[in-house]
């Protein structure tokens, strides 16, 4: 038998309580935004989106990720990353000054150009504490992100809400982003004792670069096809239904962005450093795979069954418009575990050459899907978002098949037990909901203990061993253990 990492295995649990608190409190500064702001206020922020998110990762280059896959980095190309990083996002916050005024004219709303311009400068302020955050990553320092993490969001989420409630509208959502990457970029310098210390060298930045190239192109991509929605709904519907599309983004990211956050801090360097046993990657991700959904597909569904009790009562009555949305994306959110365990793997074993061609084959596929459904309203687009995932599990799969033997009929079987049962219980949720002449807040009362009983009772009756799966996932990010699983599942 071999042993578990203590200290990794402490990392995972603080990384886990790091990202339920960041998340939590981030999505309870949104209830009151949302009540203090209209759609349109978040809908004007979103049509900035894609812009600023290029420009982000224009600069950050893919290094941050190549220096948390390379273990074994110097000095000299740390400080090459940082140089590299302050230029390119200098270049980049000046080019979104240039673009303001067309940004402008191509959404006809007056007043984008200063709000793009406020915005841009978030893309400096980020770089200059990117490769402290990549080597806060890397050392699995998450107490140091719990507390930069806890600090920033509180702080800017509570001058956000302020500033909401005394009438400056779309700016306190605009401050408080901007309030956010200065703290957290201070809070990193201050804390981490990482300094550049040398002259740029391209030399020792070339190996990098070549690692993280092919993850920032396949970013740029994710995002232009991943937000091009933004584009489109903000150019064509206008403002208020963005923001309403945006709404339901961010309720159904919530229950990913909690479980799958852990994977990204916590998982990718792990593996990364046990990447040369090819079993030990394969059981990890099985593990991974059967914990996530074990966790995430109640979390979705359920909010999906809940929906029409859940926004009014959390955001007020004019967000009603954004459940059939919010509904229709909890179900492409069941399947973003399975290729998120994928891509992961593809990551920590440094293939991110495959990585860069599996991800044009999804985005083409799933930019075809999206300038199909857009003519036809905000719920088809919702829907061509459930096909692309789909695909996407369908292509990232083969890979995984190929590289460490976890194909797609295998990850079927680990991910239908948690899905069925979601399933059943939503049903079961949504049901009593419809029969309930109640108010909101006493129907979700009833609804959330009745969908946490049928689960949880279901797990048992059906012999499901997910909770075992959570315990011997934790244990596997932190090495390498005596956990067998069975290929039959």
């Amino acid at each position: 038998m071999r042993r578990t990492n203590p200290a990794t295995l402490r990392a995972t649990g603080l990384s886990l309580g790091d990202t339920l608190l960041r998340q939590v409190l981030q999505f309870g500064f949104s209830i009151f935004l949302a009540r203090l702001l209209a759609p349109e206020e978040f809908g004007v922020l979103a049509m900035l989106y894609v812009f600023i998110g290029l420009a982000s990762a224009l600069s950050e280059g893919g290094l941050g990720a190549a220096l948390i896959q390379n273990q074994d980095s110097n000095p000299a190309q740390e400080s090459s990353v940082f140089q590299f990083n302050a230029a390119a996002g200098l270049a980049m916050t000046l080019l979104l000054f240039a673009s303001a005024p067309a940004i402008e004219r191509f959404y006809d709303y007056p007043g984008l150009a200063a709000i793009t311009m406020a915005m841009a400068l978030n893309v400096f302020i980020n770089a200059l504490g990117a490769i402290h955050g990549a080597l806060v990553i890397r050392e699995l320092r998450i107490g140091l992100q719990l507390r930069i993490g806890v600090i920033s969001s509180t702080v800017s989420g509570v001058v956000a809400v302020v500033m909401a409630w005394q009438g400056h509208g779309v700016w306190s959502l605009v401050v408080q982003t901007l309030l956010a990457s200065t703290l957290t970029t201070a809070l990193l310098w201050a804390w981490h004792g990482w300094r550049p210390r040398h002259a740029f060298s391209i030399a020792a930045l070339r190996p990098l670069l070549r690692y993280g190239s092919a993850l920032m192109l396949s970013g740029l991509l994710d995002l232009v096809v991943g937000r091009l929605y933004t584009v489109l709904i903000g150019r064509f519907y206008g403002a208020a239904p963005l923001g309403l599309y945006m709404r339901a983004v961010t309720t159904q990211n919530l229950p990913q962005m909690m479980v799958g956050a852990v994977m990204r801090q916590v998982a990718f360097p792990v593996l990364a450093a046990s990447r040369a046993d090819l079993a030990e990657v394969r059981r990890s991700s099985r593990l991974a795979l059967r914990a996530s959904m074990l966790l995430q597909t109640p979390c979705l569904l359920g909010i999906a069954a809940t929906a029409e009790s859940l926004v009014p009562l959390l955001f007020g009555r004019g967000w009603m418009p954004s459940v059939p949305i919010l509904q229709v994306l909890c179900i492409a959110g069941c399947l973003y575990p399975i290729s998120h365990v994928n891509l992961t793997v593809l990551k920590a074993l440094g293939r991110s050459g495959i990585f860069l061609r599996l991800e044009a084959m999804k985005k083409g596929a799933a930019l075809a899907l999206l300038l199909a459904a857009a003519p036809f309203g905000l719920l088809a687009i919702a829907w061509s978002q459930v096909c692309s995932a789909l695909l996407a599990v369908l292509w990232n799969a083969s890979h995984a098949d190929r590289l460490v033997g976890y194909g797609l009929g295998t990850q079927a079987r680990d991910a239908a037990p948690s899905l069925a049962l979601a399933a059943g219980m939503a049903m079961v949720v949504w049901e009593t909901g419809r029969h309930l002449d109640l108010p909101n807040a006493t129907t979700l009362a009833i609804q959330v203990p009745l969908g946490i009983a049928i689960y949880v009772a279901g797990c048992f009756l059906f012999r499901m061993a997910r909770i075992d799966d959570l315990r011997h996932y934790l244990k596997s990010l932190a090495g390498p253990t005596a956990v067998t699983i069975d290929d039959n599942g």
